[in-house]
C-alpha cells in the first residue's frame, strides 16, 4: 500500500488526481475495484479477461470518462 499511496500523492501534484479526494476514499475506491477484480478473475475463463486487462486497466486510471482526445 505504501507504493500506491506515493503513487496517489504524487498524481496529486501533477494533477492527474484531483486533490480534493482523500486518502480515505481514494483507499476505498482502489480496495472496491481491487476486489471486484479479483471476484471477476476468480469466476471468469482467465483467458477472456486477460484480454480485457487492458480496458479494466484504463477504467480503473481514467474512469468513464477519461481523456479528452
Amino acid at each position: 500500500m505504501q507504493f500506491f499511496m506515493k503513487f496517489v500523492a504524487i498524481g496529486k501534484q501533477l494533477g492527474y488526481i484531483h486533490r480534493d479526494q482523500t486518502e480515505e476514499i481514494i483507499m476505498l475506491y482502489f480496495t472496491m475495484y481491487k476486489n471486484e477484480l479479483n471476484r471477476y478473475w476468480k469466476s471468469s475463463n482467465q483467458k477472456s479477461i486477460t484480454r480485457s486487462m487492458d480496458q479494466l486497466m484504463e477504467l480503473f486510471f481514467y474512469g468513464l470518462v477519461g481523456e479528452k482526445q
